[in-house]
């Protein structure tokens, strides 16, 4: 798989890997735990840097993400005037700087169609390992066996005891899945931004032998792995997924996409909806909660009220407009941060809370641009690698929408802003790749065009 390509993209691919696979990866120094993952980004940084200029036009999204990442900092740093505890908000800042660096290195090594057929084929890979252990944790069947084997090594997660004591203790029945990536909601909403990239490794239109079968299997496992999550956010994720690949003709994409949803209906029919080793009962009752007293039930008035409380909040306390308190400071016994007791299962909340209102308006704002960006390409495309390319994005885009209004971790986890600032990355790479159509403005065609494609 790596033979014959450039260091910088070795490093890459096995950055892809372990993002989608075990981000969690790790060596005890003392008490605090050296994440793998940041050493290969380090490598993949400094081979980013070795690579030419981004070309005519500059990087999309750079100065919006330039601003989150001067919010970020400031929040962390504001954290620790409270707190006192250098370390704790240094360490904070040190693995969200690294996050946001994977923005600009992929942009900057993922330039040819050779480098992205590796990526694809890491995040296929990555695929399968996340989506794998999401169905083998929830059925019951395979549980007690993976709990131990494999949750319960501090290596692989530094919670992993807590962890597999919680699934060997959990019945009989469907439970809702764990992957090395994290819980079931974090998990899942990486399966649904990697299964596109997946998908169009299924539908490659160059002689890549075994790795299409590989591919197959990451993406009738994809659809599989989201629902055994049991969560409501990343099953709406795929549920646009499909929509879109059927509303816009994501034909680069559909074979990969519809083909194993259709497969998966078909099995859950055969097994049967109310057999024990599902665990359709969460979603239908906390969809029908959804409905009848929302705001009677924290779990959902939380969902709600994480749209209304910061507007309410930046009133009477002005500075977190252009400052939050930092995400290290939840860890701290020092002080009670302002988001204590607070809604806060979105984006849009604990970026306010840790970052400011600001930086909370420019997440929404980004992910609306990433959006009208990819799909600008998707219909000025009509043949070639770029094509293929602009599908996958776009799918893996209407993937972070719910992940975003639901959940928090392109923010709270590191992880989670690797995740989110690497298919970002990724958009901007489209420009190094030639556009065949005339949609698409100069400024967006102009080095694809150009004499050098790549730069």
């Amino acid at each position: 798989m790596l033979k014959g390509h450039p260091n910088g993209m070795i490093a890459m691919a096995v950055f892809v890997f372990m993002l989608t696979a075990v981000p969690k990866l790790n060596i005890r120094v003392g008490p605090v735990p050296l994440y793998i993952i940041d050493i290969i980004i380090v490598f993949v940084i400094y081979y980013a840097g070795r690579r030419p200029g981004f070309g005519v036009g500059g990087r999309p999204f750079q100065w919006i993400i330039l601003a989150l990442f001067s919010f970020t900092m400031i929040g962390e740093f504001v954290g620790f005037i409270y707190t006192g505890s250098i370390f704790e908000h240094v360490y904070q800042a040190v693995r969200m700087t690294l996050a946001f660096l994977v923005f600009y290195a992929t942009g900057q090594l993922v330039r040819t169609s050779e480098d992205l057929e590796l990526v694809i084929k890491a995040a296929a890979l990555g695929v399968i390992v996340t989506a794998s252990m999401m169905i083998l944790t929830s059925l019951p069947q395979t549980r007690g066996f993976v709990a131990v084997f494999v949750l319960d090594n501090t290596f692989l997660d530094p919670a992993g005891r807590q962890v597999a004591a919680s699934y060997l203790n959990s019945g009989d029945t469907g439970v809702r899945g764990r992957t090395l990536v994290g819980v079931s909601i974090l998990g899942a909403s990486f399966i649904n931004l990697s299964w596109p990239l997946a998908a169009i490794l299924y539908s490659w239109p160059n002689p890549i032998g075994r790795w299409r079968t590989v591919a197959m299997v990451a993406c009738f496992l994809a659809p599989m792995g989201v629902l055994m999550s049991y969560s409501r956010g990343p099953i709406l994720g795929a549920i646009l997924i499909v929509l879109f690949t059927v509303l816009l003709g994501l034909k680069r994409v559909r074979k990969g996409v519809l083909r194993p949803v259709g497969f998966g209906i078909l099995l859950v029919m055969l097994v049967g909806v109310n057999s024990q080793v599902f665990f359709f009962d969460r979603l239908t009752n906390r969809s029908a909660a959804i409905f009848d007293n929302p705001l009677e039930d924290e779990r959902e008035s939380e969902r709600l009220l994480s749209y209304v409380e910061p507007f309410e909040h930046v009133l009477e306390h002005p500075s977190f407009f252009l400052a939050g308190q930092g995400i290290a400071i939840l860890k701290s016994n020092a002080v009670v941060p302002e988001v204590a007791g607070k809604a806060n299962h979105a984006l849009f909340a604990v970026s306010y809370y840790a970052n400011g209102m600001a930086a909370a308006v420019l997440h929404m704002c980004l992910l609306g641009s990433a959006f009208f960006y990819v799909l600008r390409h998707v219909k000025g495309r009509r043949s070639g690698i770029g094509q293929y390319f602009s599908q996958a994005l776009l799918a893996s885009v209407v993937g972070i929408a719910p992940w975003a209004i639901f959940g928090h971790a392109m923010v709270s986890q590191p992880r989670g802003a690797m995740m989110f600032y690497f298919i970002l990355g990724l958009l901007t790479s489209l420009r190094h790749f030639p556009v065949h159509s005339n949609i698409l403005t100069d400024k967006e065609t102009g080095h694809a065009y150009g004499r050098h494609i790549a730069v």
